[in-house]
């Protein structure tokens, strides 16, 4: 059972199977510190789905470019999203444009699979694709 609200987002992706992926991007690339800072940290987190289904030789930015752009260095909760456009910027300086359509929360041209997974210094949401920056 995940550690809600007590641990920092870093050890809390550490706490979800189906992150797996993220959390070995995340080690090799040397963010931990980021994602344990004091926050507020939001991080949309890509399934090992997503990230399977992402093809890497694609990218027109880096890696770490790209898991800069699913980090937002404030807390957005699912409950505060409408209808209406919210946008936010991630670290990498990318824009995102979040809202609710039919019930659904859609980031950019992903959906959160799994919304509001609470850390002591921000919030997760699971994703079904690895967001493309620019």
């Amino acid at each position: 059972m995940p550690d809600w609200g007590f641990s920092s987002v870093y050890q809390t992706l550490g706490q979800y199977p189906q992150l797996t992926k993220l959390a070995s991007y995340i080690e090799t690339y040397n963010l931990s510190s980021v994602l344990s800072g004091t926050g507020p940290i939001t991080l949309l987190a890509p399934s090992n789905t997503a990230f399977a289904a992402f093809n890497a030789s694609s990218l027109v930015s880096s890696i770490l470019n790209h898991l800069l752009g699913h980090i937002l260095d404030v807390n957005i909760y699912t409950t505060a999203l409408g209808s209406t456009v919210t946008k936010r910027t991630a670290l990498n300086n990318q824009t995102w444009q979040a809202q609710r359509v039919g019930g659904q929360t859609v980031v950019g041209r992903g959906k959160l699979t799994v919304a509001n997974i609470l850390a002591r210094n921000g919030v997760i949401h699971i994703i079904d694709r690895v967001l493309r920056v620019s």
